[in-house]
Parts: structure tokens; sequence; C-alpha cells
């Protein structure tokens, strides 16, 4: 074999040497790229579920917060209705210590007019008692009398005013003109009481 022949034996021998150097690089590369692409999917799939966990500790971070927030609104509520029970109890009180008061009141201002009332009651009676004792002392005084000098008593409520004694004994009776302008005086000495009546009776009796 020559020389030259060698060269180009050596030569293929460096070229297939430096493809399958090329062959054993590339597929070194392609084996680094498929061990890099699983290696940058699984750090894409840790960084997925970091996400995914983060995301949804969100969430329970979201639905926590609601409750707490739903919690302090129900103590918030719960507090205002023991507020508004607070005034309530207290708007009971003051009306019953307000209703007792009127209640009180209404007692008071009924025993105030059942006092008056009876007051005047007592006084109504004291002058009932006093006309019965007049009337009393006047029967007693009658009793020595005929039925035409009682009947002199009798023109009083007709504007003949009866004269008497403080022991009730008719002494006369006493007339006044219509115009009040002249008085008339009849003492019961000496006059019947037949005469003083009838004369009493035409003086009162209108014209006719």
């Amino acid at each position: 074999m020559s020389t030259h022949e060698k060269l180009e034996d050596l030569l293929d021998e460096i070229d297939r040497g430096m493809e399958k150097l090329n062959a054993t690089t590339i597929e070194k590369k392609a084996a680094d790229g498929r061990i890099y692409a699983h290696d940058a999917t699984e750090q894409l799939d840790a960084r997925k579920k970091i996400m995914d966990d983060c995301l949804r500790d969100s969430n329970v971070h979201a639905e926590l917060m609601s409750l707490i927030d739903d919690e302090y609104e129900l103590e918030s509520l719960i507090q205002q209705e023991e507020e508004l029970k607070q005034e309530f109890d207290a708007v009971v009180k003051s009306c019953t210590v307000l209703e007792k008061k009127i209640e009180k009141d209404n007692w008071k201002n009924k025993f105030s007019d059942t006092e008056r009332e009876y007051e005047e009651m007592e006084n109504e009676k004291k002058l009932l008692e006093k006309e019965l004792e007049e009337l009393n002392k006047t029967v007693e005084a009658t009793n020595e009398l005929d039925i035409e000098a009682l009947g002199l008593g009798i023109y009083r409520g007709l504007g003949v005013q009866t004269m008497m004694k403080k022991d009730g004994t008719i002494t006369g009776v006493q007339l006044t003109s219509d115009d009040q302008s002249r008085v008339y005086t009849y003492p019961m000495k000496g006059y019947s009481a037949q005469y003083l009546t009838k004369y009493v009776w035409k003086s009162i009796s209108p014209p006719e």
C-alpha cells in the first residue's frame, strides 16, 4: 500500500472518528437535553404545585377571614342585641315606675276628691242638722199656737219674715213691700192669729 493510500485511509478513519465523536456528542447533548427537559418539567410541576398550594392556602385564608368576619359580625349583633335588651328593660322599668306614680297620683286625686266630697257632705249635714234643730224649735213653739199661727210660719217662704224669740216663740210677722221701700210689722200680741193670717195672705196675694 502506497503512502498516499495510507494517508487516505487515515483521513477516512479520522473522518469516521469525527463522525462517531460528533454522533456521540450529539447523542450526549440530546440526552443532556432530555435530562434538562425532565428536570425542567419537574421543576415546573413543583412550582405549579407550590402555586396550587399557595392558591389553596389563599382560598383557605380567604374562607378563614370570611369566617372571622362572620364571627365578628355575629359578636357585634349579639352585643347590639344585649344593648337593646338592656334599653328595653330600662324602658319597661321606667314605664312601671311611671304607671305606679300615675296610679298613686290617681289615688291621691281620688282621695282628695273623696275628702272634699266628705267635707261638703259634712257641711251639708251640719246645715241640715241646724235646719232640723230650728224646725224642732218651731214645732215646739207652734204647739202653743193654733193652725192659723202655724200658717204664718209657712208664709215665710213667700217673703214673710217671722219674728221669733230665742226660744222659738213667734211674736209677730214682718212684711216687705214689692219695691223694698216699706216694711210692715205686725205683732202677734193684740191680734188674733186668724186676722194676721188673712192680712198676710192679702198682702202677699196679687191684686185681682
